[in-house]
């Protein structure tokens, strides 16, 4: 529409009536936009009041939801530091993968954990095979076509024992090649909610909250951690085998700690016990390698050697070797939401 020539009478672009300049213009002075007032703050009058707990929780849903210790101690298993996986080495992943790798977000990280070759221990087995096979052989033929009066060694045929050593031969190659259980090469690629591996031609994926079993050791003068996956294969993860295992293994520790924290707690609020190595845990106490209520228990703490726990009336300390401790982390997280929620669950039967 073209501007008017006086602009003290514009039309309405609707309804075509002049508008004055007091319609089409809003004035306002800054007294008009005046900011509210700033109240005083006080600590306990604006900031609203925590309700009181419940002498006793009545679900898992109230524990869960009401307890403060439960949600600290989640809040520092989220915002503990993770080592830094940018500059970790980062191979490509084999095809056909597992579906449940689809679950476990992005690859991190790639790391070999030396191990045996399987066609080295085929061959292997093959020729002690072989020279057993060899043994038997010429026992058995010398002995069952009489060529030659067999030496006697105490009463028993030379020709005698070499069979015997010949079947043994055997008998180790075939154990050897094909009932022993490896200790092949394993490729192991970490995600952010589990783990993938490649142990000689079989495949599996590992969620954070299907890890059977995770130890830390300083026997050998170096950490060492030991991991079992849900299909039973074991992991030995050493700072001899490469100066970027430990901030993989800090990763793996707390990532599987942060899963498993709240259905291991869940458990034991149900009354199930739950193991960690050398003790357990249920509602009523900590037993095992060590044993103690807690409602008598005054903290739980450990170290890289071992794990202590300070009761009430006891002069001494209670203490197992860490090394018999499975998910230390995880245990020192519910072990202290059980010493300070022990009193508020419901009575657990002997």
């Amino acid at each position: 529409m073209p501007a008017p020539d006086d602009l003290a009478q514009i039309p309405c672009a609707h309804c075509g009536q002049l508008l004055s300049l007091a319609e089409t213009h809003v004035t306002a002075t800054s007294s008009a936009f005046k900011p509210a007032p700033d109240e005083p703050w006080t600590p306990g009058q604006s900031a609203p009041g925590s309700e009181p707990l419940p002498e006793t929780y009545a679900s898992w849903d109230e524990f869960r939801t009401l307890s403060p210790t439960l949600q600290g101690e989640l809040i520092q298993l989220a915002v503990r530091a993770l080592p830094d996986m940018r500059t970790a080495e980062l191979r490509s992943l084999p095809p056909n993968l597992p579906p449940k790798v689809d679950e476990f977000g992005f690859p991190l990280a790639t790391l070999t954990i030396p191990g045996e070759k399987r066609p080295l221990n085929f061959t292997i087995a093959m020729l002690v095979s072989v020279i057993g096979f060899l043994f038997l052989l010429v026992g058995g033929f010398e002995l069952s076509g009489n060529r030659m009066q067999p030496l006697q060694r105490d009463g028993v045929s030379a020709y005698s024992i070499l069979m015997l050593v010949g079947m043994v031969g055997i008998g180790f190659g075939v154990w050897y090649a094909f009932f022993r259980q490896p200790m092949l090469e394993i490729t192991l690629w970490i995600f952010e909610n589990g783990m993938f591996l490649q142990r000689g031609g079989d495949l599996e994926a590992c969620g954070w909250e299907d890890v059977k079993d995770f130890r830390t050791s300083e026997n050998t003068g170096h950490p060492t951690y030991a991991i079992t996956t849900r299909g039973d294969c074991r992991l030995i993860l050493s700072a001899q085998q490469s100066p970027t295992i430990m901030p993989l293994a800090e990763y793996l520790k707390v990532k599987i700690a942060s899963a498993q924290f709240l259905p291991k707690l869940r458990r034991i609020y149900d009354g199930d016990p739950v193991r960690f190595g050398a003790v357990w845990l249920d509602n009523n106490g900590i037993k095992g390698a060590i044993n103690a209520p807690w409602l008598e228990i005054e903290r739980i703490v450990g170290d890289d050697a071992k794990l202590y726990v300070d009761c009430r009336g006891m002069d001494a300390w209670q203490q197992t070797p860490m090394r018999e401790i499975s998910f230390s982390l995880l245990l020192l997280a519910i072990a202290h939401v059980m010493i300070e929620e022990a009193k508020r669950l419901p009575v657990a039967d002997d």
